[in-house]
């Protein structure tokens, strides 16, 4: 049997429910698919060193190696694995359907349907270019996912904040941007164009309207919106500049 030790760093550890292990195998696999063993997605893995040199998730590990995993945002300076797409946007799991309500109102380009299937997932993911999140880290595991996050958190707010804190969006806030309930960008339209779709008190208080070409959904900036900027304030001011 050969056998190498497993060295976890920051929430990897809190992953895989440890931070140091040995394991043996008749045939010692992928670095890849030790993490997965572990319960730890590709996904969330930046940088692997086998005795202190840098790896790819294809290398083969030695009987007696020691392999170090670590996260986003570690400070050797070593070329990362992880790039994240072009431009931040979002398919999100089923399990997560308030997080991507929450998305979407922040301005975040988020897909979510409660009838997608994991192979929808996963090519919508690859196709447009999307992080996929989810609670699944099996789904995580998956060869043709490449850019993914296993969200932690249970509670939907501590959600939106490990999203926003795992890849830096703070400052791509953008509140009363897309529409909440197809996710399609709005856009300002004149009060006297659809002034007649409005209850009296809203025609009354309000003059700036918004609209979504596709579900045509009207929206304003009510009590709701004061309370939404409220929100993105408490979520930010915790954070660093």
């Amino acid at each position: 049997m050969a056998t190498v030790t497993l060295r976890l760093y920051d929430y990897l550890a809190l992953i895989a429910g440890m931070r140091e292990t040995s394991l043996s195998f008749p045939l010692l696999p992928s670095v890849k698919h030790l993490a997965e063993h572990m319960g730890i997605p590709h996904t969330e893995i930046d940088l692997i060193l086998v005795n202190g040199n840098p790896v790819t998730f294809e290398a083969l590990p030695q009987d007696n190696d020691r392999i170090a995993l670590y996260p986003r945002w570690h400070h050797i300076p070593i070329p990362h694995l992880q790039h994240d797409p072009p431009f931040p946007a979002f398919v999100v799991d089923v399990n997560l359907g308030r997080l991507a309500k929450f998305l979407r109102m922040l301005g975040f380009d988020t897909l979510y349907d409660n009838g997608y299937q994991d192979k929808e997932l996963i090519d919508i993911s690859r196709k447009e270019k999307r992080i996929l999140l989810t609670r699944d880290k099996l789904l995580l595991c998956h060869s043709m996912v490449t850019w993914g996050h296993w969200v932690r958190s249970t509670a939907p707010y501590e959600q939106v904040r490990e999203v926003l804190d795992h890849y830096h969006l703070y400052d791509q806030i953008h509140p009363l941007s897309r529409c909440l309930v197809c996710n399609t960008p709005l856009h300002s339209i004149e009060k006297g164009v659809v002034k007649d779709q409005l209850p009296p008190r809203v025609r009354q208080r309000h003059k700036k309207f918004f609209t979504c070409d596709k579900c045509h959904r009207l929206y304003w900036e009510g009590s709701h919106h004061t309370h939404m900027m409220a929100w993105i304030q408490n979520l930010q001011k915790d954070t660093i500049p």
